[in-house]
């Protein structure tokens, strides 16, 4: 259903559906106490999403291209905002280089790439199928979402517990992303003249969505426990346990799906 314009009405649901994601560890009790947020958080998921629209809708992304720009988006925030990924106090304390694998594993690999990639722009184009001839982006709008995700997080929200990360674990991160970031171009300009592919409903990435919001509204609805800190933050514990359940059942059930049952790309 196409609430504004086609482009914004498809950022707007990946806005929601991850709110949803938030929601989950946080549960209905700090939804109430902290509704600015769900604000903040808005504002970094539409500029965020805006960008990722924009690039799929100039370059025709694949799944791999999608996957590959969340998760290099993925480290920035990680890294210089939440400090999840260098902190080696959670996910068992196991790192490599300072970074914290079970972080990588979950919120950069499982999270951001399929759940917060993938399934989000197939929600959204299951509700608003995607017009490949709505207007682009300009360059004051990258400015804007850019100076945004990059500026505001900084100043509202950056949790504290970087102190003692060795300059070896920030030169590692950088290395990554420039590989990725390197990886997605590449990709991207290999593939420059592919034509915008068609929409697709799919029965399996339709349970896959559906269940989504399923697990998430219950989690932050009936499995909340209190709050505790997990990964850097005040989450609840069981629900982000069973969160990360989910994360990990969907992103290998979709892969399995996409590599070995469909054998193409999953259009979003």
């Amino acid at each position: 259903m196409k609430i504004i314009s086609n482009r914004f009405s498809i950022v707007l649901y990946c806005v929601l559906f991850n709110l949803l994601f938030e929601y989950s560890a946080r549960g209905l009790a700090y939804t109430v106490s902290r509704p600015l947020f769900y604000l903040f958080m808005a504002g970094i998921y539409t500029s965020y999403y805006a960008i990722l629209e924009d690039l799929i809708v100039r370059f025709k992304l694949t799944n791999l291209q999608i996957a590959l720009f969340s998760l290099f988006w993925s480290f920035y925030p990680t890294t210089f905002i939440t400090n999840n990924l260098i902190n080696a106090q959670t996910y068992g304390g196991r790192t490599l280089l300072g970074i914290n694998l079970g972080a990588f594993l979950f919120i950069l690999f499982f999270a951001w790439p399929f759940l917060q990639g993938i399934f989000t722009f197939y929600l959204a184009n299951r509700l608003v199928p995607r017009d490949w001839d709505h207007p682009r982006m300009g360059v004051i709008g990258y400015a804007l979402a850019i100076g945004y995700l990059l500026i505001i997080p900084q100043i509202s929200n950056r949790a504290a517990g970087a102190a003692g990360v060795r300059p070896i674990t920030y030169i590692a991160v950088l290395l990554l992303m420039a590989g990725i970031l390197a990886w997605f171009i590449l990709s991207v300009r290999r593939d420059r003249k592919r034509p915008a592919p068609a929409f697709e409903a799919l029965p399996f990435m339709d349970f896959l969505v559906i269940a989504s919001v399923v697990v998430l509204f219950a989690l932050g609805t009936f499995f909340y426990q209190g709050r505790a800190v997990v990964t850097t933050q005040p989450l609840s514990q069981r629900a982000v346990v069973i969160q990360h359940g989910w994360l990990a059942l969907s992103a290998v059930a979709f892969l399995i799906y996409r590599l070995f049952i469909r054998r193409r790309d999953v259009v979003v």
